[in-house]
């Protein structure tokens, strides 16, 4: 499953939902997704975000079910939301060594 066939199932389930709980989760949870611009790439082995952009290797996420799609992409934005970027740049740390 691609990115928009994901963002669509995401769509079509907020709107058969009976679930209450589950429905304002996922809401919140596509609110913040929009916020960010989502770039299909081969340069991230799996997915990686600068606070702005989520870089997603399409083939890894097309291998995981829907259940782990939203958890990447929950983690991703969890990193920004705790500041992971910033600190991650302030720290002079790199991974590209």
């Amino acid at each position: 499953m691609n990115f928009q066939t994901f963002k669509l199932k995401l769509a079509n389930m907020l709107k058969t939902s009976t679930n209450q709980r589950w429905i304002h989760r996922t809401e919140k949870f596509q609110r913040a997704l929009l916020q960010f611009r989502v770039i299909l790439t081969k340069r991230v082995p799996t997915a990686a975000t600068d606070g702005l952009v989520i870089l997603l290797n399409e083939d890894f996420f097309e291998s995981l079910d829907f259940e782990e799609k939203i958890g990447l992409l929950k983690h991703e934005i969890l990193h920004v939301k705790f500041d992971h970027p910033r600190r991650f740049l302030e720290s002079k740390f790199t991974n590209h060594e």
